[in-house]
């Protein structure tokens, strides 16, 4: 029991000398592809995925550690058609989904992927939500990568990552 504090005494020492951190250590984790239903990711392997749970009902996938999440929800272009009435492309889809959810905001195009993001309370703590939309042959995708809206501005590159890195797989 003494050594397992020891080298974790001396590992949080050689980190805090060499400037390194939690940042560090969350780095060194490794990742691993996570999949379900002909959607597959690269996130680090300290994610669950909570896809058959009650966590992601009314979403096709949900994978979270705990501090961020990465949730999908898919929208075929045939309903989309039957019930609008019109023909989406992915920045229609994207504006749509921010207009029928009162967002207030409009979609913005970065490295060919329209996206936004909102903020939302959800059981007393604020997340932010990045949501990138993908389109594949007969559907539409909207992926959301999400943590607390306090951590935002230190993990929005990582949730960019998280969401622009799925891929899909058509049927």
């Amino acid at each position: 029991m003494k050594t397992v504090k020891i080298i974790a005494l001396v590992l949080s020492l050689t980190l805090l000398l060499c400037g390194c951190g939690l940042d560090a250590l969350r780095d060194m984790i490794p990742e691993k592809t996570y999949t379900h239903e002909g959607v597959s990711i690269e996130l680090p392997s300290n994610f669950i995925d909570y896809s058959t749970t009650s966590l992601a009902e009314g979403k096709d996938f949900v994978f979270a550690n705990d501090q961020i999440g990465v949730m999908g929800l898919r929208e075929s272009k045939e309903d989309l058609y039957s019930f609008f009435g019109e023909e989406y492309d992915a920045q229609s889809y994207a504006n749509l989904i921010a207009e029928l959810y009162e967002l207030g905001t409009t979609a913005t195009e970065k490295d060919g992927f329209w996206n936004l993001s909102y903020t939302q309370e959800v059981d007393g703590t604020s997340y932010t939500y990045l949501c990138v939309f993908h389109e594949t042959a007969s559907d539409f995708w909207n992926i959301q990568a999400y943590c607390s809206a306090e951590e935002y501005a230190n993990l929005q590159d990582t949730l960019w990552k998280y969401a622009t890195t799925v891929q899909f797989t058509e049927n």
